[in-house]
Parts: structure tokens; sequence; C-alpha cells
């Protein structure tokens, strides 16, 4: 296992996914930041292929990219355009035709994957050495690296861009993984400590706990995994993860795609219908979570202990899910989400894991910042009646 240094890890903590490089004297690494779901993918034996862009100019820059075939008819990518100068973190020939780490983090920057992979030189390997061996710049602003990513996207056949007058060539790079482990992921906070390995766990009790891991960082004790809410005789689980802030609750119901051997030969369709069947499932748990609320049933701890709050403060609910996968599926969803606020007044959020923990970050773990990062979301999600929203923070580390 390859551990990225401060430098590079100031990059995989600011991304919500992305790939790089980085060597340490005879160590070279290829370290990689991907959803927990595809992370699994790979250690379940999933193809992988690298993709290099280098454009044709006198000081050139270039792209690295990912492909994970964690289905048969759409593979997850992750793009990189080069934003760094520092030379152990730009790929040269050093890195191929041996033995080298794989290192891949999950959403909360755990390292949960260590394998042994060669990566072979391209057909044409005479030029893409001979472009490699040239002077590569990093982009100098978010635009500069938007437009290199556009250019690679086009170059590769993989957008309706039209041509942005960046001329590239991609190189595709094969990879053989030679060994591969799941490694256990320790997490501690002042209020506790949780712990989970891939393939040790079901797929669902992982990102379950990975999520209150990150919620404890902002919420303390007042992050609650699988409180017990009393209607009657009878006692259920309230919600799979409850958190409280000064002037505002948070109910979270954790979806995610499982992924095993057969996981791998699905079709992203099915994928897709899989995931919206389980979040329109999900919709109406919360609908009854937020019913209990306003109905003052008790609610209680896993520990049984009685958790007390202002009942009458507004609440988010949000569907955590693995992966969002673009399709018109997701419609279906759009008038559900909807009548929540109408009827109840209550704003229902479908996001990745990915995109939560980044959310979290970017308030800075400040809770009214995560309140007005919501609702400013909800609002672009009901305007555009789209739930693929994705963050960015524009001063991304460049240097």
């Amino acid at each position: 296992m390859y551990i990225a240094s401060d430098y590079l890890n100031r990059m995989i903590n600011s991304e919500q996914v992305g790939v790089w490089v980085e060597s340490a004297g005879s160590d070279f690494a290829l370290i990689a930041k991907l959803p927990s779901n595809v992370a699994k993918a790979v250690s379940m034996g999933a193809k992988l292929e690298l993709l290099v862009g280098i454009t044709n100019e006198k000081c050139s820059s270039y792209v690295i990219a990912l492909k994970v075939f964690d289905s048969i008819d759409n593979p997850f990518l992750v793009v990189m355009p080069q934003r760094w100068r520092n030379s152990d973190n730009i790929l040269n020939s050093g890195y191929f035709n041996k033995d080298i780490t794989l290192t891949i983090y999950d959403e909360v920057d755990g390292i949960v994957i260590g394998a042994i992979i060669e990566l072979s030189l391209p057909d044409n390997k005479q030029i893409f050495t001979t472009m490699l061996s040239s002077s590569l710049l990093p982009v100098d602003s978010l635009k500069s690296a938007n437009d290199l990513y556009d250019a690679f996207c086009y170059q590769a056949n993989l957008s309706k861009n039209i041509f942005n007058g960046i001329d590239m060539d991609i190189f595709t790079v094969d990879v053989n993984v030679k060994e591969v482990k799941s490694l256990l992921n320790i997490k501690v906070t002042e209020v506790g400590s949780n712990y989970y390995e891939f393939g040790s766990e079901v797929d669902g009790g992982i990102q379950e706990t990975q999520l209150h891991h990150v919620l404890r960082l902002m919420f303390g004790n007042q992050a609650y995994h699988s409180p017990q809410v009393t209607i009657g005789n009878k006692t259920r689980e309230l919600t799979d993860i409850f958190a409280l802030a000064e002037n505002y609750y948070i109910c979270i119901e954790s979806k995610c795609i499982s992924i095993n051997q057969a996981a791998l030969n699905r079709k992203s369709d099915r994928i897709v219908s899989g995931v919206v069947k389980s979040c329109s499932k999900a919709i109406k748990q919360l609908e009854g979570t937020l019913k209990a609320i306003k109905r003052n049933e008790v609610i209680k701890t896993d520990n049984n202990e009685l958790i007390t709050f202002n009942r009458s403060n507004p609440g988010h609910l949000i569907v955590l899910i693995s992966e969002y996968l673009e399709s018109s599926k997701w419609d279906a969803l759009i008038n559900p989400v909807k009548s929540i606020l109408h009827e109840h007044e209550a704003m229902v959020h479908i996001l990745s894991l990915s995109e939560f923990s980044y959310l979290l970050k970017l308030s800075q773990s400040n809770a009214i910042i995560l309140d007005a990062i919501l609702i400013e979301r909800y609002e672009a999600f009901y305007d555009n009646n789209t739930f693929n929203i994705l963050s960015m923070n524009s001063s991304l580390p460049c240097d």
C-alpha cells in the first residue's frame, strides 16, 4: 500500500473523485479517489484502463483518466487535468512496464483498496514516451482545467461538445492487476469510532458507517445511527441517520448499489432502475419519519437514551445514494419530491455520498452554512427539474 504525500493529500481531499500519480524514490503509485461501489468493483476484479491525453503544443499539458468497467455498457470514468507542477506527481516513463502500487481512496478519504498493478506502454509507445518527456505544464485556472477536460472528452468521443481548439493525442494504457486487497478502515472522532472493510460487511452497512462518521465530524454526539421511534406498542427504526443542528434537523435514508460478481455484468439501465426504485421507497420512508416527528412520537438512541429537540424546526430529508447515473428514469421522482415540500414544508434531497461529503467540506463544518447550501441546492433542483447537481469549489489547489 502506498500512502499519498501531504502535497497530494490536499488534492485528494479537495476532489469528489480523481486520479493521480506519485513517485517517492523507487516507489511509483497510481492513486484514485472513487465512489465506494466503484472501488469495490475493482476489488471484485473489474477491468481497468488508463487513458492519457497530451496536448500538441510546445509546452504541453496532459489529462489522465481511469476507466473502471463496473458495468458492461457504461464504465465509470474519472478524468483529471494536470493542475500541479510538483515533479513527483507528473506522469513519466518510470511508471510503465513494472510493478507499481494502486491505492484507492473512498468518498470520506479513507484508503480502502491496495493493489499491485503493471501499466503497459501503448502500441505507439515511441510517440507516447517522447511526448511525456517534453515540458508538461499545469493549467493555471479552473477555466483552463475545464477547457482541457472538454478537449479530452471531445477527442476521446466521450461527449457531443464541439471542438474547442485544443488539439490532443489520446493514448490507451492497459492496466494489469496482479494483486488486490481490501483494507480495514478505522475512523475515530471525539465522540466515538467506526470501522468498515469492503467484503466483510454488506454494502448498505458500510455506507451508513461512512455517513455516520462524516456527520459526527460536524454534529458530534448529535449525529445518531439508527435511532428508534415508539408508536403505540411498537418500536422501529426512525431513519438510518439522524442529526440535530440548533435550527434544523437532518434525516437520511441510505440506499446503495450492491456490488458482487453478477453486478459487474449488469447494464447501467438496469442499475438505474434499481436505484430509482429504492429512492422512491426511501422518499415514502422519509415522509413517514417526518410524520412521526410532527406527532411528537418518542425517539430514542439505539442505546435507549431519549432524543429531545425542537419539533417545530425545519428538516432536511436526504436520500443518500452510491452514485448518480444520468437517466430519464429520475424524472419519475421529481413530483414526489416536490409534493413533500408542498404538503409538509420539508425539502427532500437526492444526492450521492461523494456529493454530500463534499458539501460538508464546503460548509467548513459549519451547520449554518450547510443549511444554506442544502437550501440553495434544493432551489436549483426545483427550478431545473433535475437531481444531477454537482457542487464545485473554484479555489481548488492549483500549484
